[in-house]
C-alpha cells in the first residue's frame, strides 16, 4: 500500500511543477515519499487536496502494523466437552448375614479390608477417591456422602496409676499393672522383673474395652464404630532404674472410628484433584450395636444405623444414610479384634521364636495418631463411596472442560486499516485521473528523469554546501515546461 503512496507523492511532484514552483519543493516531495515527517511539512507546504490526501495516508500508514496485530489474538478459553463423576455412597452394606449361625467369623467383605490395611500400612498414600475426569479440568456441585470419620485426643496428662509399689527397687516377679484413663476407665496388664530388670512387658496396650460413657465424656462422641485407648510405653527399659511402669505414664491416646455424613466440595484442574470437606455431621445417638457380636446368635437385636442428616441446601433428595446391622456388627467386631492387644517390648524374653502381630506393629511405632486414624477413616470412606465396589454408592455427575485457544476478532480495531486502504485506493487513483488529464509522462519518482530533464536558466555559482544550495532553492521558481523540440525541461522563472 505504502510503495503505492509513496509513488504516487512522487508524482504528483511532476504535476506540481506544471505551474512555477520553488525549487526546494522538489526536496519536499522527495522527502514526503521517504516518511511520515516529510509528508506533514509537504501537507504544510502544499495544502492541495490531492498531495494533503497522500500525506495523511503516509502519516496514519504508522499505526497500520500496530492496529494490525490488535484485531486478531488468540486467547484461551474453557469449553464443556463431556460429563464427569465422582461417587458418593447413600449406604453401606457389605451383603454379609447379619446372623452368626456358626462360630466361623469371616469379618468384613475383602474390599474394606484391604481398604482398612492400606489405611494402617501405607496411610501416607492413601487417597481420596478419585473423580472421573477426561480432560484434567472438571467441576461438581456440592454434595453430601456416607463417609467414616477419625478422631483423637491425647488424655496422658489425665493418666493416673493404680496403688503403685512403694518400693521401686525390690520389683521381682509377676507384678500387675493399672492405670486409670479420664471417666474412670482403668486398663491393667501383667509384667514380669527377674533380677531387677523387666523380663516381659508391654511396649504398647491397644484396648478397646472402654464404656460408651467414658467415649462420649472424653470424645463427645456416643457408640462410634470403634474406640480405643492406646497406651504407648516409650520411657520403659529393661533396667528398672533406667524407667519402668511405675515412675513414669505412658503416652495415651484415646481414638474413635465412627460413621458420618460429609459435605464435599471436589473439583479438578490441571489433572490434579482437590477434595475439600466442607462440614461434617453425625449423629448424637451414634451407630450402637447389640450383645457380643463375636458369638453366635450375638448380633440378634441389632438394627439398622441410620444417620438422619437434618435439612440442608447441597443435597435436596434423600438424608437418610443407613449402616445394615449385619454389616455394622460384623466390621466392628473385626476392627476390634484387628486392632487391639499388646506388643512386647524389644527386649523382653519370650519362649522359642514368636512371630509379632503386624498391626501391633504398627501401631506401635505410630506417633501422629490423627494422621494414622484419619488415613484409615479415608480409607475405607473412598471405598464406600466407589460405585464399582460398594452397591449402594452412586454417582454425582459434575462438567468437564477443555481449556482451547480460538480465535478473536476485534472488529472494532480494523476501521483504520481499511480506512487507510480506502483512502490509498482513492489517493491512487485521483493521482491516475489527474496524471492523464494533464496527459503528463510516468516519471514517479525516478532520478533519471531528474537528470535528463534537469535545470534550465539557474546560475552554476550557487556553491558546493548544502545550505546555499537550500537558500538558492527557497529563493529560485521554476516550472516544468516542454520546448519546442519536445523534450520536457525545469526552466528557471527567475527570483
Amino acid at each position: 500500500m505504502l510503495v503505492a503512496v509513496n509513488e504516487s507523492i512522487s508524482q504528483l511532484k511532476w504535476l506540481w511543477f506544471r505551474e512555477p514552483r520553488t525549487l526546494q519543493d522538489i526536496q519536499l516531495f522527495d522527502d514526503a515519499s521517504r516518511g511520515p515527517f516529510g509528508a506533514v511539512r509537504l501537507m504544510i507546504r502544499t495544502k492541495a487536496g490531492l498531495i494533503v490526501l497522500g500525506g495523511l495516508v503516509a502519516v496514519l500508514a504508522l499505526a497500520l502494523d500496530p492496529f494490525s496485530q490488535i484485531i486478531v489474538s488468540y486467547p484461551s478459553r474453557s469449553v464443556v466437552k463431556k460429563t464427569a463423576s465422582v461417587g458418593r455412597a447413600q449406604a453401606y452394606d457389605s451383603g454379609l448375614p447379619w446372623q452368626l449361625e456358626s462360630g466361623l467369623l469371616l469379618g468384613p467383605e475383602f474390599n474394606m479390608k484391604a481398604a482398612i490395611y492400606d489405611g494402617l500400612f501405607k496411610p501416607g498414600v492413601v487417597v481420596d477417591y478419585v473423580p472421573l475426569c477426561d480432560t484434567g479440568n472438571c467441576t461438581f456441585p456440592h454434595f453430601d456422602s456416607l463417609a467414616v470419620c477419625s478422631k483423637c485426643l491425647d488424655i496422658t496428662q489425665n493418666v493416673t496409676h493404680d496403688n503403685p509399689p512403694y518400693d521401686l527397687t525390690k520389683l521381682d516377679g509377676t507384678m500387675n499393672v493399672s492405670y486409670s484413663l479420664p471417666g474412670g476407665a482403668q486398663v491393667g496388664f501383667s509384667v514380669l522383673y527377674q533380677e531387677q530388670q523387666l523380663a516381659m512387658g508391654p511396649g504398647i496396650v491397644v484396648t478397646s474395652e472402654i464404656p460408651s460413657t467414658v467415649t462420649k465424656q472424653v470424645l463427645d462422641l456416643q457408640d462410634p464404630l470403634l474406640s480405643l485407648a492406646i497406651l504407648q510405653f516409650p520411657d520403659v527399659k529393661q533396667r528398672i532404674q533406667d524407667g519402668n511402669y511405675y515412675n513414669t505414664l505412658p503416652k495415651t491416646q484415646q481414638c474413635a472410628l465412627y460413621f458420618c455424613v460429609n459435605t464435599y466440595k471436589v473439583k479438578v484442574e490441571n489433572g490434579n484433584v482437590t477434595t475439600t470437606v466442607e462440614s461434617s455431621w453425625t449423629s448424637e445417638y451414634g451407630t450402637p450395636t447389640v450383645g457380643a457380636a463375636m458369638e453366635p446368635g450375638g448380633m440378634n437385636g441389632t438394627k439398622n444405623a441410620v444417620l438422619q442428616l437434618p435439612n440442608d441446601d447441597v443435597d435436596l433428595n434423600n438424608h437418610t444414610y443407613t449402616i445394615t446391622a449385619g454389616t455394622l456388627a460384623n466390621l466392628q467386631a473385626w476392627l476390634i479384634v484387628t486392632l487391639s492387644g499388646s506388643l512386647n517390648t524389644s527386649f523382653s524374653v519370650v519362649q522359642g521364636a514368636v512371630w509379632a502381630n503386624d498391626e501391633m506393629v504398627v501401631l506401635n511405632q505410630t506417633t501422629n495418631w490423627d494422621f494414622l486414624m484419619g488415613a484409615l477413616a479415608k480409607a475405607m470412606t473412598t471405598y464406600i463411596r466407589d460405585p464399582v465396589q460398594s452397591t449402594f454408592a452412586n454417582y454425582v455427575y459434575g462438567t468437564a472442560s477443555r481449556v482451547e485457544t480460538y480465535v478473536h476478532v476485534q472488529w472494532h480495531w480494523i476501521i483504520l486499516p481499511t480506512a487507510l486502504v480506502g483512502m490509498s485506493i482513492l489517493f491512487l487513483g485521483g493521482t491516475m485521473m489527474k496524471n492523464e488529464s494533464k496527459r503528463a509522462l510516468a516519471w514517479k519518482s525516478s532520478s533519471l528523469a531528474l537528470l535528463f530533464h534537469g535545470l534550465e536558466g539557474v546560475r552554476k555559482n550557487t556553491g558546493e554546501g548544502m545550505d546555499q544550495m537550500r537558500d538558492v532553492a527557497r529563493k529560485t521558481r521554476v516550472v516544468l515546461v516542454q520546448s519546442h523540440n519536445g523534450e520536457w525541461k525545469l526552466r528557471n522563472t527567475g527570483f
